[in-house]
């Protein structure tokens, strides 16, 4: 399944919804929605399925950026948590 992202506003945060695959070749698509969203963004990760190595390194960067991750299951926080 490729990366689905839907975007609404909730509590005046962009919320982009992941629902699919995040690999290297879907990284630039969050990337530009990131950008287009703009201002005070949260990334639910409920849908997420399978990441790769890229995927998760780009998601750490954003959080390190101030972008909140919500709604991760155990395995792909824990691997959020490791040291790039």
């Amino acid at each position: 399944m490729p990366l689905l992202i839907t975007v609404h506003r909730r509590d005046g945060a962009s919320v982009l919804h992941l629902q699919g695959r995040l690999v290297a070749e879907s990284v630039e698509e969050l990337r530009r929605a990131w950008k287009e969203a703009g201002g005070a963004i949260e990334i639910d990760l409920s849908g997420l399925a399978a990441s790769d190595e890229v995927g998760i390194a780009f998601l750490q960067g954003l959080q390190q950026a101030g972008v909140v991750l919500r709604n991760s299951n155990p395995y792909f926080a824990a691997l959020l948590q490791q040291v790039p």
